[in-house]
């Protein structure tokens, strides 16, 4: 018979309710011996007296729908229109990692598959994503997708559904407005996805931020791509964004080098409509911010004349026989298109000194935390050359990923890190990135793109990693 005692009542419900949602995201490492079936709580029978008071259930201050929908698409959050296929890359890569736990559980084998392309129908031209991931249920969609704010990775579904995989990892996915970013680069937005759970394909369309939702039929062709599980999306492009393009570059890895070159003159090789071209090619805008594609998992783009461009994780070596230039020999990119680590000795040192040295990708994996650089080595002689060592001089950095994502052009105050100090590991920390794949991770902006602030637990689990 008061609004206090109602209330609160209610809420203490909701706290049970997260609590079962918890049990289910804790039970995921547990032995069957331990687990039991909790239910959803069921606050209907609790009643109040109308002579009283009359509550207005769900009801407290509310946005303004529009005003808030043209924030969160608008550039004054998202900075880049393009950032849209950060947010598509993300939700794709969250759904394959789903259906290899699943598929893993299940003790079946699964490739994950992540193919960006563009192309043309009677609505236009768009840029698409499709994915052989886990797809999406009419629930997912209906109660999650299209509810602003509401990621169906931070829901109690999810976390009954990783518990039945025994499934512990971390979705990229976290604030749940991604799919309006897309806005900014297009016009119209339509999907097509099959779940196994309901094994139903569907489609539907959202025809502007402001617009309403409605399903549409499914054509044949999209049914031909979609035979299992998985999600296409096409965004119908604005028509200041008709310029991207999946045209072949010649000489890509010089294009990718040339994004922070400065120590090879290279205006006799790249024109400034190659450079133009560049800037608006697919594979470009979606290689800057993916560095580390995981491993059973393939990206790739479709280029016009209809081959497959795939996508590597980095670093990866580069010769001068790929780019054509003969002072530079050899060339690491590590971790951003815009950073790069490179061996220029060719020009200082005779060609067999250079060829007594390999070089060795390392990887090394600590409590969800990855260590990702290029080591050189001399390869083992069976005559003495005379040749022992030699050093390349590098300003140190560590590069920042999450979940294989470049999140910022910042870098971490590392000067406090007491291993970088000890002589036998320093030149492993000169040039590295680290990725960040666990619970422990950033705090991180809204678009993902700048870092908040730093886990507590960074230096010391850095500092065990290295």
């Amino acid at each position: 018979n008061s609004p206090e005692t109602y209330f609160a009542l209610k809420e203490y419900l909701e706290w049970i309710d997260e609590e079962v949602a918890n049990y289910h995201l804790f039970r995921q490492s547990w032995a069957d011996d331990y687990s039991f079936i909790l239910k959803k709580v069921d606050g209907t029978d609790v009643t109040y007296d109308s002579s009283v008071f009359i509550p207005m259930d769900g009801k407290r201050f509310v946005l303004n729908q529009n005003k808030i929908i043209e924030l969160l698409m608008g550039q004054s959050l998202y900075k880049d229109p393009k950032a849209c296929i950060r947010e598509i890359y993300q939700n794709s890569m969250d759904a394959v990692k789903c259906a290899a736990a699943r598929s893993k559980s299940r003790k079946n084998p699964y490739h994950g598959r992540i193919e960006f392309g563009i192309s043309t129908d009677k609505e236009g031209k768009y840029l698409y994503c499709l994915d052989n991931g886990i797809g999406m249920t009419t629930n997912v969609i209906e109660n999650y997708l299209l509810k602003i704010g509401s990621s169906y990775y931070k829901s109690a579904e999810f976390n009954r559904s990783q518990a039945k995989w025994k499934s512990t990892f971390t979705p990229t996915s976290q604030f749940g407005i991604g799919l309006l970013s897309c806005f900014m680069l297009g016009w119209k937005i339509e999907i097509s996805t099959k779940s196994d759970d309901d094994g139903k394909l569907k489609t539907f369309c959202v025809d502007g931020p402001h617009e309403y939702v409605y399903y549409t039929r499914t054509s044949k062709d999209v049914a031909d791509l979609i035979s299992g599980s998985g999600t296409l999306v096409k965004v119908y492009l604005k028509e200041e964004f008709h310029d991207i393009s999946t045209s072949h570059t010649p000489n890509m890895k010089l294009m990718m080098l040339n994004n922070s070159i400065g120590f090879i003159d290279i205006d006799d090789i790249i024109s400034d409509d190659m450079l133009k071209e560049w800037e608006r090619n697919l594979y470009n805008i979606i290689s800057t911010f993916v560095q580390i594609v995981p491993e059973g998992i393939e990206l790739s783009i479709r280029r016009s004349d209809g081959s497959v461009q795939t996508i590597h994780s980095r670093p990866f070596e580069v010769t001068s026989q790929e780019i054509q230039i003969d002072n530079l020999t050899r060339a690491a990119l590590i971790p951003f298109s815009s950073r790069m680590t490179y061996y220029d000795i060719c020009t200082e040192l005779d060609k067999e000194y250079f060829n007594s040295s390999r070089s060795y990708h390392i990887t090394v994996e600590h409590n969800g935390i990855e260590y990702h650089s290029i080591i050189q080595l001399p390869i083992p002689l069976e005559a003495d050359t005379g040749i022992t060592t030699y050093d390349v001089d590098f300003s140190p950095f560590i590069d920042i990923c999450v979940d294989g994502i470049a999140v910022s052009e910042e870098r971490p105050d590392i000067n406090n890190l007491s291993i970088l100090h000890d002589e036998n590991v320093h030149t492993l920390t000169d040039n590295c990135l680290i990725n960040f794949t666990g619970k422990v991770r950033h705090r991180l902006s809204v678009d993902r793109y700048s870092i908040i602030s730093y886990p507590d637990e960074f230096n010391k689990e850095v500092s065990l990693l290295i």
